[in-house]
């Protein structure tokens, strides 16, 4: 869930006693396993980003980004910025995390009212020489004001994410949220994504921080404290380093 450029991770605690030479060997071979599965994933995505390059321009890349004119919701933010990002940059970009952060902690009294949203895009532009030059954007929005950053690199960690795909809104997965039996994480942070991982998941509002985490099928509305991309395998989920 981090660009080339700026990433940090850090592994879940786990209570498993210290390995036998035979679990080391396991533990190895999984890691080896993990690290070419994401190579092959990352590989995959880039391929996909070139593929919807086609009709890419950079005519306006330095406009500001267009104003949330309507009510500041999670859903207005994204269908004006998936706007900004067609003017901007054509029609050669993918849209594939949001960051959605909220007034109160997540584990105190919190209505859901939000405080920024920032969206994240990746742009590949076809070069003359028959290269390809690939950027991501930040679009970052709060109440008052907007900016957008672009930066030389390509996305890694998640599936591109389809607007038509979630059926959730924000306010909905929440709701989800509030209402589950799981303890509530010390976070003002949810974000959604599809993450890269041995399962095929739905995309997924995830409600934390780096060390616990809540997650909302956006999808189905299911809710579960372990990532369903994860979920049932021996592989250690890396978890990007959240407030």
């Amino acid at each position: 869930m981090a660009s080339t450029t700026d990433s940090g991770s850090v592994s879940e605690s786990s209570n498993l006693s210290t390995p036998t030479n035979n679990n080391k060997q396991k533990q190895k071979q999984m890691k080896s396993n993990l690290l070419t599965f994401i190579i092959g994933a990352a590989v995959v995505l880039l391929v996909w980003g070139i593929v919807a390059a086609t009709n890419y321009s950079k005519e306006g890349k330095d406009k500001d980004v267009i104003p949330v004119t309507t009510e500041f919701t999670f859903e207005n933010v994204v269908s004006a910025d998936k706007e900004f990002m067609s003017l901007n940059y054509g029609k050669g970009y993918v849209w594939y995390e949001s960051t959605i952060v909220l007034a109160n902690f997540l584990d105190e009294e919190n209505d859901g009212e939000i405080q920024s949203v920032t969206d994240v895009f990746e742009v590949v532009t076809a070069q003359e020489d028959g290269g390809y030059d690939t950027d991501v954007v930040f679009t970052t929005h709060t109440k008052d004001a907007s900016s957008v950053e672009a930066r030389h690199g390509f996305w890694f960690g998640d599936f591109v994410l389809f607007e038509g795909e979630i059926q959730l809104t924000f306010q909905e997965a929440f709701q989800r949220f509030n209402e589950s039996n799981y303890p509530k994480p010390h976070s003002q942070y949810c974000v959604l994504r599809k993450e890269v991982g041995p399962n095929v998941s739905n995309p997924q509002y995830i409600f934390g921080n780096s060390t616990y985490c809540i997650y909302v099928d956006a999808v189905t509305g299911d809710v579960s404290d372990v990532s369903p991309a994860y979920n049932g395998t021996d592989i250690e989920k890396p978890v990007t380093i959240w407030k």
